[in-house]
């Protein structure tokens, strides 16, 4: 993986429109009571979500569901309710690999759109479903490299409401930063935290109560180190 400006890669047109958050294609949804595919996994290299616009054209309000799935697993599991002939924008930079793609349905058949903007990126995207109060390694930068993470979500996927935690150490295992937040039934928390890490470097997540479940995405770039 490298970061789009590099001084051993020379500069593609798709790294310009990476840095300007220029998307370069479109996936449209008419959303159903059953999941499919909103955005497939790419061929080759990584696909960038940059939005997710979402619309209830219905007259009854409706959950929307959307999931990261990697290789048959399902992550991520977060539900959006919205209004009768309300819009929602989802800003959250999803980076998908060949083994990666989204998936998205409603809780009931009603008329429903969504719309998933993409284009060719670098990096990566860490996942993990995780239960109980111990630490679950969700992202460890290796050796010798440098990652910015882009983005980070937790996600709740017990039947009750719980604190979810994330902590990140050094390659010392001293905790730089950690933070919780309270989640109810598939609740989802995007950090809004940016952070730099270097080689060793973990983000870790856990659950508030034993045998509670739940899932993490973090996405990422190279940088320099």
């Amino acid at each position: 993986m490298t970061t789009p400006i590099s001084e051993s890669q020379p500069i593609e047109s798709y790294h310009l429109k990476a840095m300007g958050g220029v998307p370069n294609a479109c996936s449209y949804l008419s959303l159903s009571n059953a999941y499919a595919t909103l955005v497939a996994a790419p061929a080759s290299g990584v696909t960038l979500i940059t939005q997710l616009l979402l619309r209830n054209n219905d007259s009854v309000n409706a959950d929307f569901y959307f999931k990261v799935v990697r290789s048959g697993v399902d992550y991520l599991v977060f539900r959006i309710e919205l209004a009768p002939y309300e819009r929602l924008i989802v800003e959250f930079p999803f980076i998908l690999d060949t083994n990666t793609s989204i998936e998205a349905k409603t809780s009931a058949s009603i008329s429903a759109k969504c719309v998933a903007t993409t284009l060719k990126f670098e990096g990566g995207m860490s996942v993990a479903n995780f239960s109980g109060t111990a630490w679950t390694d969700l992202l460890t930068v290796p050796a010798g490299k440098a990652y910015s993470i882009l983005g980070l979500m937790l996600s709740n996927s017990y039947n009750s409401a719980q604190n979810v935690s994330f902590q990140i150490i050094d390659n010392a295992s001293n905790v730089k930063w950690t933070d919780s937040i309270l989640l109810n039934q598939e609740g989802t928390w995007p950090c809004g935290e940016k952070f730099v890490m270097g080689a060793g470097w973990k983000i870790q997540v856990k659950h508030g109560a034993a045998s509670y479940t739940g899932s993490a995405v973090a996405a990422f770039i190279e940088v320099p180190s």
